[in-house]
């Protein structure tokens, strides 16, 4: 089992920048641009696999990424971070491996 885990956090494009609520914003400036959210979850993801010798020379394996198929957190826009969180979901794996 591996486990991997992310904290969560907050972001804001600079240092005047100001969060409000939809619709209780005012009109965004260069000296105070506003955004309406500001903050990320932490997320947690859990990785299931599996080996069996079926022989000295043979091995099969099985493991299951995201197995609890979380999904990536919202960060208020319409993409998901796909460099750092799992985009794709729960996803299945299997095989065997054979040595000399």
């Amino acid at each position: 089992m591996t486990e991997r885990w992310y904290s969560g956090g907050v972001f804001a494009g600079r240092r005047n920048t100001l969060v409000c609520a939809p619709g209780t914003c005012r009109a965004s400036s260069l000296q105070t641009p506003t955004i309406n959210f500001g903050k990320v979850d932490a997320i947690l993801y859990l990785d299931v696999g599996a080996n069996w010798n079926v022989s000295e020379k043979t091995n099969l394996y099985a493991n299951v990424v995201n197995a609890a198929n979380t999904r990536p957190p919202d960060a208020g826009s319409s993409t998901a971070n796909n460099t750092l969180y799992d985009v794709i979901g729960r996803m299945y794996r299997g095989g065997v491996r054979f040595s000399n």
